[in-house]
């Protein structure tokens, strides 16, 4: 609440005090354990859950997605080589070797537009693994 003047041309401003924060439960229930989840480097060992991940992209219409991991649907071979020689580290996320929840990457050398736009760390989860805790 905006109070008045002081009469030492100070604003003087008073609220009440916030009631404290509860912590909210969580809307979804976990589909599987912890141990689950591993985080692995790209492999032709993946190269079908990779591609299924892409086709999440495609199905739900994430141009940018689709563009950015559309070179492994054409050529997943060179498109491991190119993950290779980035400056980044990257690692996926999978259940076993069958679905790849998301992506991680960990960039280093970074040009001017990655370090503006970008930033060190990428992070993107599936569209139809969205909602579960995998980025929380």
């Amino acid at each position: 609440m905006l109070s008045d003047y002081d009469g030492l041309n100070t604003l003087v401003v008073t609220r009440k005090p916030l009631p404290p924060l509860k912590p909210k439960p969580l809307s979804h229930r976990f589909e599987m354990s912890p141990t689950e989840l591993k985080l692995v480097s790209p492999a032709v060992a993946y190269q079908k859950a990779f591609q299924n991940y892409v086709l999440d992209y495609v199905r739900n219409r994430e141009a940018f997605w689709i563009d950015y991991y559309g070179h492994a649907l054409r050529d997943f071979s060179s498109y491991l080589i190119r993950l290779a020689n980035a400056s980044q580290e990257t690692w996926w996320g999978v259940l076993s070797r069958k679905r790849l929840m998301g992506v991680s990457r960990l960039r280093t050398g970074l040009d001017a537009y990655t370090y503006n736009y970008l930033g060190h760390i990428g992070f993107d989860v599936a569209p139809s693994q969205r909602g579960q805790g995998y980025a929380t």
